[in-house]
């Protein structure tokens, strides 16, 4: 008989509707400025520049956006992270990564 893991049957299946987490990673080159974040997110969003949390709503919530702004000092390769969870209901997530204008 063949034993299958969680992670088997995600892969396989997908995640369903309701009780799953995400994290989507990058590494940018992100040039010296501010820069925006803005997130629409149902249930709870983090979001982590070289592992400094930049923008959190790690809640329980309906289709609720957030936003921050990060200070670059120099241009350089950063690791970007957003994490998502979703409880149950309606789910959502939108990343939104901008120059901030002055």
């Amino acid at each position: 008989a063949e034993k299958f893991s969680a992670q088997d049957a995600i892969t396989r299946h997908g995640p369903t509707g309701n009780h799953f987490g995400i994290i989507a990673r990058a590494s940018l080159s992100l040039p010296v400025g501010r820069w925006r974040f803005r997130t629409l997110s149902d249930d709870g969003v983090r979001v982590s520049i070289g592992g400094k949390v930049i923008l959190e709503n790690w809640t329980w919530h309906g289709p609720t956006e957030n936003e921050s702004t990060h200070l670059q000092a120099t241009e350089e390769e950063v690791d970007l992270e957003v994490e998502h969870f979703e409880i149950d209901g309606y789910s959502v997530l939108k990343f939104e990564m901008r120059p901030d204008s002055p």
